[in-house]
């Protein structure tokens, strides 16, 4: 079972190359609308996907996607993170610091702690 974060571009390109070498995999999206799209192009090329809603920022959307992934799938062989924002177009300096949160958050510690909560279940499969 593949785990594919981002419902769009490079993550559907990367969820639709892993079910087509026979992944069962898993796309997620913060926006429904990202994942519909996502579920219903994979399942007309008949390939094995399941999809929800996951903002990685947020501790109870990420616990609901490993969950579903498990009880779905059984287990999890690997995990894609592909999530990012860029909420700010400018001069770096004019920048705050709530904005560099926001990317940080997002960017680097959403794919940790995605990472923390799949590996272990990555780990029982070998």
């Amino acid at each position: 079972m593949a785990e594919a974060k981002g419902a769009r571009i490079i993550g559907f390109a990367i969820a639709r190359r892993l079910a087509e070498d026979g992944a069962h995999v898993v796309v997620s999206s913060r926006k429904k609308v990202n994942v519909d799209r996502a579920v219903e192009e994979l399942k007309a090329e008949n390939l094995s996907v399941l999809g929800t809603i996951c903002h990685v920022g947020k501790e109870e959307d990420r616990q609901r996607l490993i969950a579903k992934t498990l009880e779905q799938h059984g287990g999890i062989d690997y995990m894609i993170s592909n999530a990012a924002v860029n909420p700010f177009v400018g001069n770096i300096l004019d920048s705050t610091a709530e904005i560099w949160d926001k990317i940080f958050d997002v960017n680097l510690k959403s794919m940790f702690l995605m990472a923390k909560l799949s590996v272990p279940h990555m780990q029982k499969r070998g």
